[in-house]
C-alpha cells in the first residue's frame, strides 16, 4: 500500500508540475539554470555570452543575478528571451522525462506485482511441506 501511495504521489507531482504549468515549469529550469551559472564562476563566461548575444542583462529584470556587460545601453531582462530561444526544447526534454518517469513507475508497480505473488508462492510452498511432514509422507534420510 506504500508503494501504491508514493506512485500516486509522484504521478500527481509531475503531472500537475509539466503538464498543467508549462509556463512555470519552463520558468523554474531556466531559473535554475541561470544560478547554477551565476554560482560558478567557471560559468559566468556563458552568462556573458548569453547577455550578448540576446543583448540582454539579468535573469528577471537587468539587475537580476546580471553580470557587468560592454554596453552602456540599458538593455531588458534576458527572462522572456531566453523562454522564446529555448523554452520550447526546455518543456520537450521535460515531457520526454515525464514519459520516463511515468514507464519507471509502471515497472516499480509490476515488480512490486510480481514480489507479491513469488511471496504467495514461497507461503504455498511452506504450507504444503508442513502438511506433507504431518502427513509422514516426507523422510529425511541420514547418512553416517
Amino acid at each position: 500500500m506504500p508503494l501504491l501511495v508514493f506512485v500516486g504521489f509522484q504521478l500527481a507531482q509531475t503531472t500537475c508540475m509539466l503538464l498543467l504549468d508549462r509556463e512555470g515549469y519552463i520558468h523554474d529550469q531556466l531559473n535554475d539554470s541561470w544560478q547554477r551559472a551565476y554560482d560558478s564562476n567557471s560559468e559566468h563566461a556563458l552568462l556573458e555570452q548569453l547577455q550578448t548575444r540576446l543583448q540582454c542583462q539579468g535573469f528577471a529584470d537587468p539587475l537580476d543575478r546580471s553580470l557587468p556587460t560592454t554596453s552602456d545601453a540599458t538593455m531588458e531582462a534576458c527572462f522572456g528571451k531566453l523562454t522564446a530561444t529555448f523554452g520550447q526544447a526546455i518543456y520537450a526534454w521535460g515531457i520526454a522525462l515525464w514519459i520516463l518517469k511515468m514507464v519507471q513507475m509502471a515497472g516499480l508497480v509490476g515488480c512490486y506485482g510480481i514480489y507479491l505473488r513469488m511471496d504467495q508462492q514461497v507461503d504455498d510452498i511452506e504450507e504444503g511441506v508442513r502438511e506433507h511432514e504431518k502427513a509422514g509422507v516426507l523422510r529425511l534420510h541420514n547418512e553416517s
